[in-house]
């Protein structure tokens, strides 16, 4: 609780442990705070997760426009969780604007960098798409380049690629431990 005064990457842990309740009681609220903050410094995780609270409306008022908002920050990083989340709601068209072209593209991206859910999608959607639109979207996913922020490459270079595995994984290694 200290370290996260200065540190965005702190905030976000211990944003993240109020989100799960772990090691504190769960407080949306807090979680949403401190996320958030991690999230406008532009760490993609933060903006990752900060989108789900949008979605959900655990800890603020659900707005999908913000949860869009985030996500495309997440997107323009190379977040590939953000990547097709994004896809997904643009696919679908049910909390925002459907955008079949624009979904095509994030999934090809996403199946570029090694998701097989991606290349799925991205595969059934190809069917609905002509010709020209075709073509147009694969050379817009081709062009597609990450522009990782400072704070983002920092975290990273620092933890990995998320800092959310590591409370996630000892979530499961303490519900499996209590099973036996």
């Amino acid at each position: 609780e200290q370290a996260q005064q200065s540190n965005y990457a702190a905030k976000y842990l211990l944003g993240y442990s109020y989100y799960k309740g772990f090691l504190v009681n769960q407080d949306y609220i807090k979680a949403f705070k401190l996320i958030k903050e991690a999230a406008d410094n532009q760490y993609d995780e933060a903006q990752y997760v900060l989108s789900e609270f949008y979605m959900s409306g655990n800890g603020t008022t659900k707005n999908y426009n913000h949860a869009v908002k985030y996500l495309r920050l997440a997107v323009a990083q190379g977040h590939l969780d953000a990547i097709i989340k994004l896809a997904d709601i643009l696919s679908q068209g049910k909390i925002y604007n459907l955008d079949i072209i624009n979904a095509h593209i994030l999934y090809n991206v996403a199946a570029v960098m090694g998701s097989d859910y991606a290349a799925k999608r991205r595969d059934l959607l190809e069917q609905s798409l002509k010709i020209e639109d075709l073509l147009s979207v694969q050379a817009n996913a081709e062009n597609y380049k990450p522009e990782i922020s400072k704070q983002t490459s920092f975290i990273r270079q620092t933890f990995g690629n998320s800092l959310k595995a590591y409370i996630d994984m000892n979530i499961e290694n303490t519900t499996s431990s209590k099973l036996f």
